[in-house]
């Protein structure tokens, strides 16, 4: 996930070894090597989406399905940071407030919507609401005349200007309520629970994992005995652990891999700042 422009973001120490980058694949805006270099068209709204434009969710994972913990970000991948920055550029953006108060600031060139239960929140550069229902229609209506003509080229400028970026509890009703018609999905060249070893990870509610005692807060430091993993997963015996935030689930009978937008399967993007890293891109089944 991009960073608010409000500050630098931490940089935690280099990790260790990882698998052998493969080839660069291609950009949001830029035809996949060995493609048609076609433009794809969207599919009408999604069935539960109420007539609003359509919507699109994006996020970041390990392999295991961890979008980072309660604390913020696990990993630091700039060159996805840019990934994300150039899908969502122009549009606007439904996220909860946890991640609204990772990002210490609004994101620049967006409409940044905030769904908290809390009436009298206000913040700088965002707008409340306090359903998904209604943050979708603000994050939709009238964005043309407030950010101008989309901004981007090539093939994200097909993809919708409305989406979904966080964090596990909105996702998760985003993604049973049906309003979303794309997934682009970024996974990360890491394996956070495994990292941390078997038996100091349990399953949590909500999608939410607890790392068992033996773990940290995610200060940005790596420890000692998980190599390889930043945003400090491990730490000394009887630190207060983790709690790992997962992503949803993608169910195949409503979803289909896009073979033409996605990288192509088992390479990997060069390693940027933490770890290599790939894109993939999924569309709701007629």
């Amino acid at each position: 996930m991009e960073q608010s422009d409000a500050g630098p973001v931490p940089q935690p120490p280099p990790p260790g070894p990882s698998r052998p980058p493969a080839p660069r694949g291609p950009g949001p805006g830029a035809p996949r090597p060995g493609g048609t270099g076609r433009v794809p068209v969207l599919p009408p709204a999604a069935p539960d989406s109420g007539g609003l434009p359509p919507v699109g969710m994006v996020w970041a994972q390990d392999h295991g399905g961890v979008l980072g913990s309660a604390e913020g970000m696990l990993w630091r991948v700039p060159a996805d940071f840019r990934h994300f920055k150039a899908v969502t550029l122009g549009g606007g953006l439904v996220m909860g407030r946890t991640t609204w108060d990772s990002l210490k600031g609004a994101l620049v060139g967006r409409r940044n919507v905030v769904m908290t239960r809390s009436e009298d929140w206000t913040a700088p550069g965002a707008h409340r609401a306090s359903s998904l229902e209604q943050a979708l229609a603000l994050a939709a209506d009238g964005l043309e005349e407030e950010l101008g003509a989309d901004p981007r080229t090539g093939r994200a400028a097909s993809w919708p200007r409305t989406w979904v970026m966080g964090g596990g509890s909105v996702y998760r009703q985003a993604m049973e309520a049906g309003v979303a018609d794309l997934l682009v999905v970024s996974t990360i060249d890491l394996d956070v629970a495994a990292s941390l070893g078997a038996g100091r990870v349990r399953a949590g509610a909500d999608g939410v994992t607890c790392a068992a005692a033996g773990g940290n807060t995610g200060s940005g430091t790596a420890g000692p005995d998980v190599p390889g993993v930043p945003g400090g997963l491990a730490g000394p015996e009887g630190a207060v652990a983790p709690v790992l935030v997962r992503a949803p689930s993608i169910d195949l009978a409503q979803w289909e891999r896009d073979e033409e937008d996605s990288d192509v399967l088992g390479t990997w993007r060069p390693r940027s700042g933490d770890a290599g890293w790939r894109v993939d891109v999924w569309r709701r089944r007629a």
